[in-house]
């Protein structure tokens, strides 16, 4: 027989469970015929299951409401019903109140990356169970179905997994809770079975290490979360015409931008975080004559930069001149 609670869920969770059924009633998962509220359940069950309180599983049960049932005036009604705690947390796990079409994807995503950043702790248990049932949906689908799965949503993979690296990046920050942790191995997962967005490792291509004939660069680089996601993906090359091979060591913090035809490390450059940024603490350039033949340090430190930006970050600038 189950155990007894020492403190039993109360009649606000039993009205909060009917809220969300009457709300979702009609709803269907992305490209699917499973009931929204399959999802509603799955992530309330993963708060409950990771020690979150009643006022986490009620926001969790309500946590898609407003954005999806009816924008501020539902935010109103699940104030006015279930309290402040609950209102905040289910607003902050909304990106949108608008009824309608909405803004573009990444610009929601970008400024709902940013509240992240600040919002009350409260918020990122349920924003982690959000994220690992949605994950865990993705992971069985792109198994049973495979990738064609990807076109059920308003942005391509590599968005997506931006958005998810971003995401756990400040979960990993700000919550000490082991749901972080199955939330890093479920992304990975996906991300192994995903042809799209296939991320840069030491096997994957010819390399060699820097040489101890280097040289320190003076090089300024600093990168917001969403941009030090696309840092770290790095570059594969896939033709003779792409001349460069670029990966991240995630246990030195290190990025090696090697050659692609030869392997030799050219450029290294090391990370350190500050606040809610990366910085380059640290870069180094080859200086072996038999490897690498420039000697301009300055424009060395150019390059390294345009690579990354180019490369890594997908801008649009033109080769620095010497």
């Amino acid at each position: 027989m189950p155990h007894s609670l020492n403190q039993p869920l109360s009649t606000d969770f039993d009205d909060a469970l009917r809220l969300a059924s009457v709300l979702h009633r009609e709803q269907a998962r992305k490209g699917t015929q499973v009931p929204y509220i399959a999802h509603i359940l799955g992530v309330t069950a993963l708060v409950l299951e990771y020690g979150g309180t009643e006022t986490q599983a009620i926001a969790a049960l309500l946590h898609d409401a407003v954005e999806d049932c009816g924008g501020k005036p539902t935010l109103i009604q699940i104030e006015a019903q279930f309290g402040n705690d609950v209102a905040g947390i289910v607003e902050s796990c909304s990106d949108s109140f608008e009824v309608g079409p909405k803004l573009g994807w990444r610009e929601r995503k970008q400024a709902h990356l940013e509240h992240l950043r600040r919002c009350d702790e409260t918020v990122l248990l349920v924003t982690a169970a959000d994220k690992l049932h949605n994950l865990s949906a993705i992971e069985r689908d792109l198994r049973d179905k495979g990738p064609e799965i990807w076109k059920r949503f308003n942005a391509e993979p590599s968005d997506q997994f931006w958005y998810y690296d971003s995401v756990l990046e400040i979960l990993e920050s700000r919550l000490g809770n082991s749901i972080v942790q199955s939330l890093k191995d479920t992304l990975e997962r996906v991300r192994i079975t995903c042809p799209y967005a296939r991320v840069a490792r030491k096997q994957d291509h010819l390399n060699v290490p820097m040489p101890n004939a280097r040289r320190k660069l003076r090089l300024n680089g600093s990168f917001d979360a969403s941009e030090f996601a696309l840092v770290k993906k790095g570059f594969i090359p896939e033709s003779m015409d792409d001349r460069w091979f670029i990966f991240f060591d995630p246990d030195a913090s290190q990025l090696q931008i090697h050659r692609s035809w030869t392997g030799y490390c050219i450029y290294l450059l090391k990370f350190r975080r500050e606040g809610s940024r990366h910085e380059v603490s640290q870069a180094w350039v080859n200086r072996d004559p038999e490897q690498y033949t420039e000697d301009d340090p300055e424009h060395d430190a150019a390059v390294a930069i345009y690579l990354i930006d180019v490369l890594l970050l997908g801008k649009d600038r033109g080769f620095p001149s010497s």
